[in-house]
């Protein structure tokens, strides 16, 4: 029909080889867009936890304070040291959530990661079609070797 603004249409002239690379390479293009949809989704999750750790964060903080001030007076008011032993573990719970909503944390769990050479754990470039083919080779030969 529209052969005039096209041209004729030949369909001789690609060979099976290169449809199947064509194909072959399409495929690839589209599971890398997968695979970085897919590191977005995890970033934004990363965030999403982050966000919602600073908002618990003016919850719990003034918890803790309150039951370490409860504890406190309550060791001076029965004379009994053993009171205190909530003051430690709520210490320890407001600075880790504070640590994580406002400080470093992950940030020092990547640089300790990307440190350890032994670990395969990140990786500094984003996952490629061979990495993924890579690892359904080592999948199948360690589901083979545990038969």
């Amino acid at each position: 029909m529209f052969e005039w603004f096209f041209g004729k249409a030949n369909y001789e002239q690609f060979s099976e080889s290169q449809v199947k690379r064509i194909i072959a390479e399409i495929e690839d293009k589209r599971i890398e867009r997968e695979l970085a949809i897919k590191e977005i989704y995890e970033e934004k999750e990363r965030a999403f936890k982050i966000a919602e750790a600073r908002e618990q964060f003016f919850w719990t903080c003034p918890t803790g304070i309150l039951i370490s001030c409860l504890s406190a007076f309550s060791t001076l008011h029965h004379k009994n040291v053993l009171h205190l032993l909530p003051i430690g573990p709520a210490i320890a719970f407001i600075a880790y959530q504070s640590h994580f909503a406002f400080g470093n944390k992950t940030e020092l769990i990547m640089t300790r990661l990307l440190m350890d050479s032994s670990s395969n754990i990140v990786t500094l470039k984003p996952l490629t079609v061979e990495d993924v083919e890579e690892r359904k080779k080592c999948s199948k030969q360690n589901s083979s070797e545990s038969f």
